[in-house]
């Protein structure tokens, strides 16, 4: 195991323990973060997979950024 496949594990494994997630949704997430962050488009299967490989890919790929406005947003009375 090189490398990459051990720290792509421990990222799958700590995925689980943190999100209560299934191995195969953390694996999906973990492709689809690498995908993104190397431009690569989204592979046909994953985009229209029902399985929680698919959708994990999904979730890791269309990553969503939260507006930096709504956690500093104030309320005045």
């Amino acid at each position: 195991m090189g490398v990459v496949e051990f720290l792509f594990e421990e990222n799958s494994k700590v995925l689980v323990e943190q999100n209560g997630w299934s191995r195969a949704y953390a694996e999906g997430y973990a492709d689809g973060e690498a995908m993104r962050r190397l431009g690569q488009a989204l592979q046909s299967y994953a985009s229209v997979g029902i399985d929680e490989w698919a959708q994990g890919v999904r979730a890791g790929y269309f990553e969503r950024q939260r507006p930096h406005s709504t956690s500093e947003r104030r309320i005045e009375a």
